[in-house]
């Protein structure tokens, strides 16, 4: 190798070096595969009218979805994982004087691929339902 070559793959080299500057953070794990799975995490609220709350999660629309899990919550934040690629709802039932109230939400668990210090990167984006009370 000659000097002009070892000088060009020097500056090469260099130019190519991970630093956060050119969108590049070694310490990110990245997954060299797409995720199978993701994070579902779902908001509910409760008080006194309703200490539990009645959470219905579906894969696919609520109206002809296949129910994933139905339950007696009593907390506010409830994470599940499930399979990626997949449009999520839920239902949750809450209760006012004579009125029974239904919230709903629903997103898709998406999967990303993106490039970190030139090395492909996969992630599954958590999908965040909201079916608090307002």
């Amino acid at each position: 190798m000659n000097a002009w070559q070892f000088l060009i793959l020097a500056i090469l080299l260099l130019g190519s070096a991970c630093n956060i500057e050119n969108g590049c953070d070694p310490s990110q794990v990245c997954l060299q595969t797409a995720p199978e799975e993701g994070q579902l995490w779902v908001q509910v609220n409760y008080d006194s009218e309703n200490p539990q709350v009645l959470l219905t999660v579906f894969q696919g629309e609520i109206d002809h979805g296949a129910v994933v899990s139905s339950e007696l919550v009593n907390s506010e934040d409830i994470f599940y994982t499930l399979p990626t690629q997949t449009y999520y709802s839920a239902t949750a039932r809450y209760f006012r004087e004579n009125d029974t109230i239904f919230a709903l939400d629903g997103g898709d668990m998406k999967v990303l691929q993106g490039v970190n210090c030139g090395q492909d990167c996969w992630e599954a984006k958590t999908v965040k339902l909201d079916v608090r009370l307002k």
